[in-house]
């Protein structure tokens, strides 16, 4: 069983989301690097998909699809502090809808749009 949780109290370098695994035999690792894969393509093209037949096929892929998912959300996270970075917002990857930056934008974007709709 895979289980996806929210890390933000984590200790690893990028706060999210991160899949993890319970208890089970051990899973046999890929032979490369996470990081190693390339980006995807916003349409797919290049991109391969596996028919999972019965159950051991899937426990043998189950360590690199955990890894994979994991290496989605390291890069989206980058991505997201690079993006904010850039423009300034201070957000932290991962604060979600709830932070207090958030909300702040929110109750802001509500305002103005209640300006415009006396004006």
């Amino acid at each position: 069983c895979i289980h996806i949780h929210d890390s933000m109290a984590s200790t690893t370098p990028h706060a999210g989301m991160t899949a993890q695994r319970f208890a089970g035999k051990p899973l046999r690792q890929p032979s490369y690097s996470m990081r190693d894969v390339p980006y995807c393509n916003k349409d797919l093209a290049g991109s391969t998909i596996g028919e999972v037949s019965d159950r051991d096929s899937f426990n043998d892929a189950m360590a690199e699809m955990v890894l994979l998912c994991n290496e989605v959300m390291r890069r989206k996270s980058q991505n997201q502090n690079e993006n904010n970075a850039e423009t300034g917002t201070g957000e932290v990857a991962g604060a979600g809808a709830n932070s207090p930056s958030s909300k702040n934008k929110q109750t802001k974007k509500a305002k103005a749009k209640k300006t415009k709709m006396k004006a």
